[in-house]
């Protein structure tokens, strides 16, 4: 237990409270105030240890500036704690998720990449190691990015809040699929009303400036017109269909939804060269594939024991471009102390089928810290990931959230190790996940994305590493927020990105959540239209279905 006296630094108390947990793993942490007003059970023991904010940052906030007093706060607990507990944290004070924006906004302030470097690092005490990686991203997302006009586009995300089983550690709206297969059907066509709002609205402008003569038109130029919106006259760039699992619909059900937004969105049909199905031999025949016209279309098929071949050719015949076939570990003990439910044999028949049945751009997700894991475990899973050579790999440090089993059901799991989330633990974490980099590079996959979460374990990261030209564009447009994804489905989430001027961080983002519980998405679908239509402003009427 860790005892923390702050009375005068209350308005950064989320940040310290970050910092806390980040060198205090595990730990709980008694906050003076509550325990004086009795809210925290238990008493202080003489072992506890006394974090003395006040005293610690005494004067820090004296600036009439809050992100240099935020920051120089951080920095004078952070090398406290650091001298306290004799540990280093890689990502340094940094708490923040999206650490890569960091060096967008060093080098729009016109610093070189040296100096920006020489800035992060006595700004946020981040390590040498953190630094390359923060850059390198930083680099490789321009160059992906600079082949879409992200600004003049927006990007769609599909949730499918199904799975087969819900795993220890996920916080996503995910929900049995057999307790809902009665209402697929229903929750698929109010989906469909939300697909034809977002393309009602996205050509609304279009439509209207069919009606206004050349000069009309250029005179109006970048106002708002009768019936247009802040998203009229953008381009739909990205498709992501995630969840929960996708593929825990029927081969059925995923046909409609795909044929669906086709029907919405328009398709292009071609003819694509494809191995025989399955067969993984030379033999090879030619196949018409439709495709809605973005630059990318992902569906998960995150877990092994819901993809089939049918689902695999409805993937493929709709064009589906980018799957993720999620392992997460590839040791039979761990998959059922966290509720897979699907063998480490199910994982390489579905890889294998879907590479044999023509899917060059296939992504394996793992998680370094899982409950029971050692250094030895991860090793064999990296071996054998390796030999499956996916052209992208994402490294998960594990995150332990409030809405998780592992969290909500935390005095269960009191007996499993849980590596990274304790003080043991840490180094073993960073070796895990240093191991998960060497193996992305020997297959030839670079970094790509990162983004970090509360609570993860061993203060790490997750990382997407990608051949070239197999990044995963949606999930760096998303993560950095360049530009405004609307999400459809139960518990999805909306982010509207609107730039403030020519610099790329001058941005404002808006943010409008879906109900999570489907019974209430499906009975308030209506509700839920008129207000997203209000949320994207300038009240056109939504054609009557």
């Amino acid at each position: 237990m860790v005892r923390v006296i702050n009375h005068n630094y209350i308005t950064y108390e989320n940040d310290i409270r970050s910092l806390l947990q980040a060198f205090f793993p595990g730990q709980q942490l008694l906050w003076e105030e509550d325990d004086a007003a009795g809210n925290a059970p238990g008493e202080v023991s003489p072992q506890s240890l006394t974090v003395d904010v006040d005293a610690i940052c005494d004067g820090c906030d004296r600036s009439e500036d809050r992100f240099i007093d935020k920051s120089l706060i951080k920095r004078v607990l952070y090398k406290h704690l650091a001298v306290m507990t004799g540990r280093l944290l890689p990502w340094g004070t940094l708490t923040g998720i999206r650490p890569v924006r960091i060096v967008e906004m060093m080098l729009a302030k016109g610093l070189d990449p040296d100096a920006a470097r020489e800035e992060i690092r006595e700004l946020f005490l981040v390590s040498e190691e953190k630094l390359d990686l923060m850059f390198s991203i930083y680099a490789r997302e321009q160059e992906v990015l600079g082949r879409l006009d992200i600004a003049r586009g927006y990007s769609i995300y599909i949730n499918i809040p199904f799975c087969p089983t819900r795993c220890l550690y996920c916080s996503f709206t995910s929900n049995p699929v057999e307790h809902w297969e009665h209402r697929i059907d229903e929750y698929l066509e109010a989906m469909r009303r939300e697909l034809e709002q977002i393309r009602f609205l996205a050509g609304a402008a279009e439509e209207n400036a069919e009606d206004l003569s050349a000069e009309a038109a250029e005179t109006t130029a970048g106002a708002r017109l009768p019936g247009r919106n802040r998203i009229a006259d953008r381009k739909l760039q990205t498709i992501y269909v995630g969840g929960g699992t996708p593929t825990a619909l029927s081969a059925a059900q995923l046909d409609k939804l795909l044929t669906m937004v086709e029907e919405i969105f328009g398709y292009e049909t071609y003819e694509r060269t494809l191995p025989e199905n399955g067969s993984g031999g030379r033999g090879t025949r030619k196949e018409m594939i439709r495709r809605v016209p973005v630059a990318e279309l992902t569906v998960e098929a995150g877990r092994p024991d819901s993809i089939t071949k049918e689902k695999l050719e409805v993937l493929r015949h709709h064009g589906v471009d980018r799957i993720s076939i999620n392992p997460q570990t590839m040791h039979q003990k761990t998959l059922d102390l966290i509720g897979r439910r699907h063998s480490v044999e199910q994982t390489i028949e579905a890889y294998r089928l879907a590479r044999g049945m023509g899917f060059d751009n296939i992504n394996m997700d793992l998680i370094m810290g899982l409950p029971g894991e050692d250094l030895e475990d991860v090793c064999e899973t990296l071996r054998q990931i390796e030999a499956l050579r996916p052209d992208s790999l994402t490294v998960h440090a594990l995150a332990v959230k409030r809405s998780s089993r592992l969290s909500t059901e935390g005095k269960a799991w009191g007996g499993v190790a849980r590596k990274g989330l304790d003080d043991e633990g840490m180094d073993e974490v960073a070796d895990m996940t240093a191991m998960g980099a060497e193996t992305a590079a020997g297959l030839g996959l670079q970094p790509y994305y990162l983004y970090r979460q509360k609570n993860m374990a061993g203060n790490q990261d997750n990382v997407g590493y990608a051949a070239h030209g197999k990044e995963c564009v949606y999930n760096i447009l998303m993560m950095e927020e360049k530009h405004t994804v609307i999400g459809v489905g139960a518990g999805s989430s909306t982010k509207e990105v609107t730039y403030t001027s020519g610099a790329p961080f001058e941005k404002t983002v808006r943010r409008f959540e879906n109900v999570r519980n489907i019974g209430d998405y499906l009975s308030r679908i209506g509700e839920l239209l008129e207000r997203k239509q209000t949320f994207f402003e300038d009240g056109a009427p939504m054609p009557r279905r």
